[in-house]
């Protein structure tokens, strides 16, 4: 099991999973910023510690809800940068949420596109 999370990354992981929980499946990193009250420069730096103790956890990775404002899907997919993403980064991003949407908001509708 990993560490546990401390501080701002516990913090923002918690925020991520109540937004997970009001079916609240993408945010800009922006206005995840204005949720949280931390501009994004900031809080970007836990979200790889955060996605890490989601996998080790066995738990899904609710960073996958976070989106840029320039594409519409997660900047990082699967740890490797996705500007834009690509087709598997896409396929694995839809995965992802769906695991998201499984454990925290069942019956919601996936907002990243199935790639076939």
């Amino acid at each position: 099991m990993a560490e546990k999370l401390t501080g701002a990354a516990r913090r923002l992981r918690d925020e991520l999973i109540g937004a997970a929980i009001r079916g609240t499946l993408r945010l800009t990193y922006g206005q995840f910023g204005d949720l949280v009250g931390l501009k994004p420069a900031f809080y970007v730096r836990f979200l790889d510690a955060i996605a890490d103790y989601e996998r080790e956890n066995e738990k899904p990775d609710v960073t996958y809800i976070l989106v840029s404002k320039d594409f519409p899907y997660p900047s990082k997919i699967g740890g490797k940068m996705a500007k834009p993403p690509s087709s598997a980064q896409k396929k694995l991003a839809h995965a992802e949420m769906q695991k998201v949407i499984d454990e925290y908001c069942p019956g919601k509708e996936n907002p990243y596109p199935e790639i076939l």
